[in-house]
C-alpha cells in the first residue's frame, strides 16, 4: 500500500515537472514569437520609413523641378513679353508723347507776354508787314516777324505766282520765325485752287463732285502738291451740309465720309487740315447772319460730320461767326460763344484739339466790335487762335491789355498755347 501510495506520488512530482517544463516551453516560444514580431515590425517599420523618405525626396525634387520649369518659363514669358512689338511699341508711343509734352513746356516757359500773345494769331502777311501785295520774304517780314511772333500766316491769291516762288517765300518765312508757324491757305479743288492754279498742279473737282474714292485720290493729290509748295496747313474743309461747290453734300452720311476721306488722305501727306464752320455756315458774305436752329435740331443734322470728325482726331475746328440766339441765349456770333466753344463744342461733344475763330474782319463782328474786344471776348469765351483780325496790332494789343488789367490770365493764354504747340510738333515739326 506504502509503496503504492510513493509511486502516485512520485507519478504526481513528474506531472507537475513536466507542466513546468511545458510552461517554460511555451513561455519561450512566445517571448521568441514576440521579439520574432517586434523585429518584424521594427523591420517592417524602418523599411516604411526608409520608403516614405525616399517618395518624399523623390516628390519634392519632383515639385522643386516643377517650379524651376516654371520659374523659367515665366521668365521666358517676361522676357517674350518685353521683347514683343506690342510692349515696344507702348514704350516708343509713352516716351514720344513724354518728349513732346517736354518741348511743348519747353517752348512756352521760354516765352514772353508779348510773344505768347502774337502766338494766338494768324493773319496774313500783309496784316504783318504792312506792305502790300507780299510775295517774298524779305527784310519787312523779317523786322515784322521779331517783333510779332505770330502763330500762322494765310496766303492769298495775290501772294502767289509760281512754284519757285511760293516755295522760297515760305521757305524763308519759317527760317525768320523764332517758332514754328502754320502757313496755310485755302485749298479744296475747283475755284478754290489757288495753288494748283499757281504751280500747274492738277486741278481737282469741287468737293461737291467727289464720289467714292474720289475724295480720297483728291486729298491725296492736293495734300501732295501743297506739302511740296512748302503749307502745312489747309483752311476750310466744309463739315457743313450744303449744296455749294466747296461743301461736300447734304446727306450728313455722305459728308462725313467724304469729308474725312478728303481730309485724313492731305494729313497723311503731312499738312493739317481746319475743319468749318461750327456750328452752321454762314450762307452770305459775312454780313450778320442768324440761324434759329435748336441744339437739338443741330444734333439731327449738322452737327453729324462734325461728330464724326472729332471722334476721328480732327487737329482743328474753325468757329462760324453766325448769330444763333436758340443755341447760345444771346446776339454774339458764335466765334464769341462760351456756349458754342466751352460748352458744347468742348464739353459736350468732346474736342480738344484747336479752336480757330472764324475771320474776325467779317462784317458780322466788325459791325458790333472792336478789333481789341473781339480778340479778347474769343479767347475768354474759349477760342485758341484769332484769324484774320480786322486790325491786327489793334487786336495785339487788346490781348496784352487784357492780361495786364486781369480780364486774360496768362495760364488762359498758356492753355491754348498748349494745345497749338501739341499740334505743331506732332504734326510738321520735327522733335529729333
Amino acid at each position: 500500500m506504502a509503496t503504492e501510495n510513493n509511486s502516485n506520488a512520485e507519478d504526481n512530482f513528474n506531472e507537475d515537472k513536466r507542466r513546468q517544463k511545458r510552461r517554460v516551453r511555451r513561455r519561450k516560444s512566445q517571448l521568441t514569437a514576440y521579439f520574432i514580431v517586434t523585429a518584424f515590425i521594427i523591420i517592417i517599420s524602418g523599411a516604411a520609413f526608409v520608403s516614405v523618405c525616399k517618395v518624399s525626396s523623390v516628390i519634392t525634387k519632383i515639385r522643386a523641378d516643377s517650379i524651376t520649369k516654371e520659374k523659367e518659363k515665366h521668365k521666358k514669358d517676361n522676357n517674350l513679353a518685353i521683347l514683343s512689338p506690342d510692349s515696344s511699341s507702348i514704350d516708343d508711343k509713352v516716351s514720344e508723347e513724354n518728349d513732346l509734352e517736354s518741348r511743348i513746356n519747353d517752348t512756352i516757359s521760354s516765352m514772353t507776354i508779348e510773344q505768347k500773345a502774337a502766338s494766338l494769331f494768324i493773319v496774313t502777311p500783309e496784316q504783318l508787314t504792312g506792305v502790300d501785295g507780299v510775295v517774298k520774304a524779305g527784310s519787312s517780314t523779317q523786322t515784322a516777324l521779331s517783333k510779332y511772333t505770330v502763330g500762322g500766316i494765310v496766303y492769298l491769291a495775290n501772294n502767289l505766282k509760281d512754284a519757285n516762288q511760293i516755295n522760297e517765300m515760305l521757305s524763308d518765312t519759317m527760317k525768320m520765325s523764332s517758332f514754328p508757324l502754320f502757313l496755310a491757305i485755302s485749298e479744296t479743288g475747283g475755284d478754290k485752287s489757288l495753288v494748283a492754279n499757281a504751280t500747274g498742279a492738277e486741278v481737282m473737282p469741287n468737293p461737291q463732285d467727289l464720289s467714292g474714292s474720289k475724295a480720297k485720290e483728291a486729298g491725296e493729290t492736293i495734300g501732295s502738291y501743297l506739302v511740296n509748295a512748302g503749307f502745312n496747313l489747309d483752311m476750310s474743309l466744309s463739315a457743313n451740309l450744303s449744296d455749294k461747290p466747296e461743301c461736300f453734300g447734304t446727306d450728313e452720311g455722305n459728308v462725313a465720309s467724304k469729308l474725312y476721306d478728303f481730309s485724313s488722305s492731305i494729313e497723311e501727306k503731312g499738312v493739317c487740315t481746319c475743319i468749318g464752320d461750327f456750328p452752321v455756315k454762314m450762307t452770305g458774305n459775312g454780313d450778320t447772319e442768324s440761324n434759329d436752329s435748336s441744339k437739338e435740331e443741330l444734333s439731327k443734322s449738322n452737327l453729324k460730320a462734325f461728330e464724326e470728325m472729332i471722334n476721328s482726331g480732327t487737329a482743328i475746328i474753325q468757329m462760324s461767326n453766325i448769330n444763333m440766339p436758340n443755341l447760345t441765349g444771346d446776339d454774339n456770333p458764335c466765334s464769341m460763344s462760351a456756349v458754342a466753344i466751352s460748352n458744347m463744342l468742348r464739353s459736350d461733344m468732346g474736342f480738344t484739339g484747336i479752336v480757330m475763330t472764324g475771320p474776325m474782319n467779317q462784317k458780322a463782328v466788325t459791325d458790333k466790335y472792336s478789333a481789341d474786344v473781339a480778340a479778347v471776348n474769343a479767347i475768354a469765351a474759349g477760342a485758341d487762335m484769332i484769324y484774320l483780325p480786322a486790325d491786327f496790332q489793334t487786336a495785339y494789343n487788346g490781348i496784352l491789355t487784357a492780361v495786364q488789367n486781369g480780364t486774360l490770365t496768362e495760364d488762359r493764354i498758356n492753355e491754348s498755347l498748349q494745345r497749338i504747340f501739341k499740334v505743331k510738333f506732332s504734326t510738321f515739326v520735327n522733335l529729333s
